[in-house]
């Protein structure tokens, strides 16, 4: 396995009891990084989460020594001398609810995707050979009713997420796209985007909401007209120039553009 990732924990960070007192280096490794979509397109890992570790992967923990110990300092400074070319190396983990391809597999995180046959669910695992992404399997996981473990229909798979399993395949995998349903691949045009997360720099140019104040994007930069303590009486107009990645919820179907980027 190849090195991709590393972080130390520092024990004064802490933020919640119970967590060691004791300081750890965390170190990820890869069976195959250049084959992952994730790591070569996102910069990012299933293992920058806690909530679903990627199976071709890794996570090593190492503990250390307590803040107290003489050779607290010269543990720390050795981990981040011997680990200088992954510390900060991969971006935190964003898009965790979205399909990607990885070592030939692809992984398919929706809710109610997978679960027992016996209760409608279309699949049994979150993984799927690339091989057998067929017409045919498309067609039964776009088909599927997956019912509650007392019968009810879960409703939000019809509605929620196959729809956006749709839009993420046009918009990643148009080749994976193609196989579906033709009936599927023209319910595209109803699909609604609004209230997803998505990157400010990859959206289309218009209004958009911050909190409780609209500013206007225009592909560069955000403009808008608001300031908390503003000396004196008069018009006043902010720019910003937004670093890649910055979240904005879509509240228009037509801030979504061929280049968006969503982050859920």
């Amino acid at each position: 396995m190849k090195q991709i990732y590393a972080w130390i924990r520092d024990p004064k960070n802490n933020l919640f009891k119970g967590i060691s007192k004791r300081s750890a280096l965390f170190r990820l490794f890869c069976e195959n990084p250049d084959s992952c979509d994730l790591y070569v397109k996102e910069n990012s890992c299933l293992h920058c989460t806690a909530l679903s570790p990627c199976k071709f992967g890794r996570k090593i923990e190492t503990e250390g020594p307590t803040r107290a110990a003489r050779s607290f300092y010269s543990t720390t400074d050795k981990w981040r001398k011997d680990n200088a070319d992954y510390l900060s190396k991969l971006k935190p983990l964003t898009a965790y609810n979205r399909v990607f391809r990885t070592h030939g597999n692809f992984y398919l995180p929706y809710a109610f995707m997978t679960g027992t046959f016996g209760n409608g669910y279309p699949l049994e695992s979150k993984w799927v050979a690339e091989a057998d992404m067929t017409p045919e399997l498309l067609a039964k996981i776009c088909n599927a009713h997956p019912r509650a473990a007392f019968g009810g229909e879960l409703t939000d798979y019809q509605k929620k997420e196959l729809p956006k399993f749709i839009a993420d395949l046009h918009m990643h995998y148009p080749e994976i796209f193609a196989l579906l349903p033709e009936n599927r691949k023209g319910s595209l045009a109803n699909i609604s985007y609004v209230g997803r997360k998505a990157d400010i720099t990859t959206c289309a140019s218009g209004e958009y909401i911050f909190g409780n104040y609209r500013w206007k994007w225009d592909g560069t930069d955000l403009v808008g007209g608001s300031m908390l303590f503003q000396p004196v009486k008069g018009d006043i107009e902010i720019r910003i120039k937004p670093q890649a990645g910055e979240p904005v919820t879509i509240t228009d179907n037509r801030q979504v553009s061929s280049e968006t980027r969503f982050l859920d």
